[in-house]
């Protein structure tokens, strides 16, 4: 047994996190830059090309670029795709302009195609091509497009974005970026968060009246409050958010029974720290590597062994920059499946539902959807890597059926307009900072891309100097030992090295208040997806990874058989 240090209050804005300069991390701040702003006018207009012509249409890019002839499933579960998501909103979070539906209705986006397409402060709406094999059909004759909101203290007389999220892997989705959003959250019960409950779902989050774009048929209380306003977004979503959540509740569960004498304060401070550090060593020792392969070593990143801690480095900032959140943390939209598959953990029923249906609208949860989608995911696989989408993301994104939309809008040509928004340059520009390449043609291209992804770009962009950086970025060569490109490899090591190495409360540093034991860290390390599956589902058998299908190699087990955390390290 070990005498534990006072917990830290552990600010979840994070002011105090950097105490030599305090801003950095922080959420509420604006977005760093790698490469300065490209706007047309150079101050907020979103960039032409460099003949002076405008840029391609995005949705024509997205047509000829983008659109999925033949799904391709890869060797990695839809597990391990929404890990990812849930890591890019955990580090980021742009605002859009939104408008009040009625007096208290849902906070709808600024509707930007009323007008018609039109460029303003608010809006750069896209025009639907006249031969869109899809959108004229309905009637549609403009995507609507609503700029991210600017960041109001930034005073360089740019454009500048704001991240409204803390920039440190913490669960803020889980827990709030703030101390008012945490709070709300909270039971006040022996350190857990807030739950509803019923016998078929189980513990959920809270619901609350319709908010955002979640809304039943029936106007009742159906969208869940977490700790990010987009958990309602997709069912993958939501349920990594529903069991982080109950894990925590699980670890304070835990912690009071060995520690009757912890009040509500601490209970709460302990079981957060250790489910962040739980979700920091699941992320960078099992699911970067499958993404960064080589990089992970040429930054330095990797889970260090045993009880080794790691050294916390003042001087380096942990911002989220620009190029992560608007293209590089984007990789993961080829890998969404447009086909979701439901698996009864009791019956092992199996059903298959389409994405497009199920956007805001998680109305089935509360009927046992949340271990159905728990079970399907691990075994449902995500798509290849590459650059194209399925048009559930394509065409449906966002729509929702019961309010009888019949059209959503398009995922890659958001990517694209919203890198144009920002002031993102275009590929050419990043090859000569990062790698110090110089293409003059698409010639050149040929020698970094291949050649099928350089033909069409070929004929959708007047010069190699305009092709936008996301849809190049897709059509990169692996790294060796990963699945995306040297271009956004690299930005993304960049910053999961800084996301590290900048917080000074990783769960691998040592000398910092709250540092864990050598002990307690060799335990962290020994936890996995696994175990926090059946501590918080109705799985009572599941693979040892199951960021991986099962397998000869990963076979399922049941939970008995899989490592469960020894809370007696953490008895004071």
């Amino acid at each position: 047994m070990f005498r534990l240090k006072p917990v830290s209050q552990y600010e979840l804005h994070r002011t105090c996190n950097n105490v030599k300069n305090p801003g950095w991390g922080k959420s509420g701040i604006c977005l760093r830059r790698v490469l300065p702003f490209d706007y047309a006018d150079k101050v907020s207009y979103p960039r032409e090309s460099c003949t002076g012509k405008p840029l391609p249409n995005p949705r024509m890019i997205s047509n000829v670029f983008h659109k999925e002839l033949k799904p391709l499933p890869n060797h990695l579960t839809t597990h391990f795709m929404e890990w990812g998501q849930m890591l890019a909103h955990d580090l980021s979070l742009n605002d859009i302009y939104r408008v009040q539906q009625g007096y208290d209705g849902p906070q709808e986006a600024y509707p930007c195609c009323d007008q018609g397409p039109h460029f303003s402060d608010k809006c750069v709406s896209v025009p639907v091509p006249p031969k869109d094999p899809f959108y004229p059909k309905f009637g549609v004759t403009c995507l609507n497009f609503v700029r991210t909101v600017p960041c109001g203290h930034c005073g360089s007389g740019k454009r500048v974005h704001l991240n409204r999220n803390t920039a440190y892997h913490d669960l803020s989705l889980v827990y709030g970026s703030n101390e008012d959003e945490a709070q709300k959250l909270r039971s006040g019960d022996r350190g857990m968060l807030d739950v509803e409950y019923n016998r078929k779902s189980g513990p959920m989050p809270p619901t609350v009246h319709a908010e955002e774009l979640c809304v039943s048929p029936q106007r009742e209380k159906a969208c869940y409050k977490t700790g990010d306003q987009r958990a309602n977004q997709n069912p993958f979503l939501l349920t990594v958010q529903t069991y982080l959540l109950r894990h925590h509740n699980f670890l304070c569960q835990e912690l009071s029974e060995i520690n009757p004498h912890w009040d509500d304060e601490r209970v709460y401070q302990e079981a957060r720290r250790i489910n962040i550090a739980i979700a920091q060593y699941i992320t960078y020792g099992h699911y970067l590597p499958n993404v960064l392969g080589e990089i992970m070593q040429e930054v330095g990143i990797s889970i260090q062994p045993g009880s080794k801690y790691t050294q916390y480095a003042n001087d380096l900032d942990a911002s989220i920059a620009d190029e992560y959140t608007t293209f590089a943390a984007r990789y993961g939209h080829t890998l969404i499946p447009g086909r979701i598959t439901e698996i009864d953990p009791k019956t092992e029923k199996r059903d298959e539902i389409w994405l497009r249906d199920y956007f805001y609208t998680p109305f089935e949860f509360r009927y046992g959807q949340f271990d159905k989608m728990a079970k399907g995911m691990t075994e449902d696989r995500k798509m290849k890597h590459d650059v194209f989408l399925t048009d559930d993301v394509r065409n449906y994104l966002y729509r929702r059926l019961y309010l009888n939309q019949t059209t959503g809008g398009d995922l890659a040509a958001i990517s694209i307009i919203r890198g144009r928004d920002h002031g993102i340059p275009g590929y050419s520009y990043y090859q000569r900072h990062l790698f110090n390449i110089s293409l003059h043609s698409f010639d050149d291209l040929r020698k970094i891309l291949p050649p099928k992804s350089v033909d069409l770009l070929e004929s959708l962009y007047e010069s190699v100097h305009d092709v936008d950086t996301y849809s190049a970025g897709l059509a990169e060569y692996y790294v060796k030992g990963g699945f995306v490109g040297r271009t956004f490899g690299t930005i993304l090591g960049e910053q999961y090295r800084r996301v590290k190495f900048g917080d000074r409360y990783w769960f691998e540093h040592g000398g910092q208040a709250g540092s864990f034991t050598p002990e307690q860290l060799v335990e962290i390390k020994k936890m996995s997806l696994a175990r926090i599956l059946c501590e918080t589902t109705r799985l009572r058998k599941v693979q040892m990874q199951p960021f991986l299908p099962p397998s000869a190699n990963n076979p399922v087990v049941s939970c008995d058989q899989i490592h469960r955390l020894d809370f007696y390290l953490w008895k004071e």
